[in-house]
């Protein structure tokens, strides 16, 4: 029973994981998409100080996102090293021999003289995703990683393990919830139409008044996308029969 559990929370952890990718991905392109269709009014103003105001409310610089970005880019440093470090000492012994199993299972040196390139690429990426995510404290996604090589989870660890996987799904909702509550995720799941009366709504509210007809040019104008960029697209989560 513990173990169809367990399998039931994995698939519902990675499903969640996937909603969350999908959610911040839809946000991301929103936002881009709605900055470029406001920047279009912004080329209308001649006076100085006009131009100062717009950017003011449109273009404010998020202190938050980078100060995130900043700590993003010293990955290697001693800082993030230490933290690593008290992370390993911190994680479970039962964790720890999930953990070597699935480097024992996965590891890249094993798969030399495999033919199947997928093969290799699925177990080489599982080894890549477990061994960061041991090395960061991540145990819901090394649980994950031994689901998906076949790795049995112990019975006698059932709580811990349901525990820290509801944790994690609990984690990406919120996260999930936050993108929904921008304007550019909205701004994205728009019709046309929704689009033109949400932007006439917007600049109103802030004081900007333009007519129905530039609205409506300024959302039905096609927006080339950057090259290598492409829609995100719901990946096919494999539902394994849970026995």
């Amino acid at each position: 029973m513990s173990k169809r559990k367990n399998d039931f929370n994995i698939l519902l952890l990675k499903l969640s994981k996937e909603d969350k990718i999908i959610s911040e991905s839809q946000l991301v392109e929103g936002n881009e998409d709605l900055n470029y269709r406001i920047s279009k009014f912004r080329k209308k103003f001649h006076n100085e100080e006009d131009v100062k105001k717009f950017d003011s409310i449109f273009y404010k610089k998020n202190d938050k996102d980078t100060s995130i970005s900043e700590i993003k880019s010293h990955n290697n440093s001693s800082i993030d090293k230490v933290l690593e470090k008290e992370s390993l000492e911190k994680q479970e012994n039962w964790i720890k021999k999930i953990y070597k199993k699935i480097m024992i299972r996965t590891h890249p040196d094993k798969f030399i003289n495999v033919a199947t390139e997928e093969i290799k690429q699925k177990y080489t990426k599982i080894y890549i995703d477990a061994v960061e995510a041991f090395n960061s404290g991540d145990e819901a996604t090394v649980l994950v990683c031994a689901y998906d090589c076949d790795i049995s989870l112990p019975e006698d660890n059932f709580e811990d393990i349901t525990r820290i996987i509801l944790e994690k799904i609990n984690f990406y909702k919120s996260e999930i919830l936050k993108a929904k509550q921008q304007a550019g995720y909205f701004w994205y799941h728009l019709s046309e139409n929704e689009k033109e009366k949400f932007l006439e709504d917007y600049l109103k509210k802030l004081g900007y008044d333009y007519s129905k007809r530039k609205i409506r040019t300024v959302v039905k104008e096609v927006r080339s996308r950057k090259t290598g960029t492409k829609p995100v697209k719901r990946n096919n989560v494999k539902r394994n029969t849970i026995k």
